[in-house]
């Protein structure tokens, strides 16, 4: 069963993405190359352009996918995270060219490959203006 994570954070920060992918045979899956993200704004349902971090319509996106890497196949078997040139470690929402405030953003990771568990997975982010949000401890999205 795929997990369901909903986190709120300030506009302007970075929130880390991780997704710990499986194998049918619940070993983690290393080495994985075909595990993807794509984010959908909720105020409007357009999806984010890696190509130019805006939100655009479907058929005006030109980079709807974003590969995640492995963190580790050593240390952290199975653990992918988003960590691209303009978004190391995390979605990084200061680098929005079209945002919209006070708005949720849907996080679908994908798979194009075969073999593993649970794929899609969804999160949900949240993203605020600063007094909307109070400092509490918690988890990052990880599906």
């Amino acid at each position: 069963m795929a997990t369901y994570s909903s986190v709120c954070i300030n506009a302007g920060d970075k929130e880390p993405v991780v997704v710990f992918a499986l194998k049918n045979d619940n070993t983690p899956a290393t080495g994985r190359t075909d595990i993807y993200i794509f984010i959908n704004r909720s105020s409007d349902g357009c999806y984010f352009d890696w190509d130019d971090n805006t939100f655009k319509t479907g058929s005006a996106v030109i980079t709807m996918n974003q590969n995640l890497v492995e963190v580790s196949t050593t240390f952290s078997p199975g653990e992918y995270q988003l960590n691209s040139i303009d978004h190391s470690r995390g979605f990084d929402t200061s680098k929005i060219n079209n945002p919209v405030e006070d708005d949720t953003y849907f996080i679908t990771s994908i798979c194009t490959g075969s073999g593993l568990l649970g794929f899609p997975q969804k999160g949900e982010l949240r993203v605020r203006r600063m007094r909307d949000v109070e400092t509490i401890a918690r988890e990052p999205v990880i599906f």
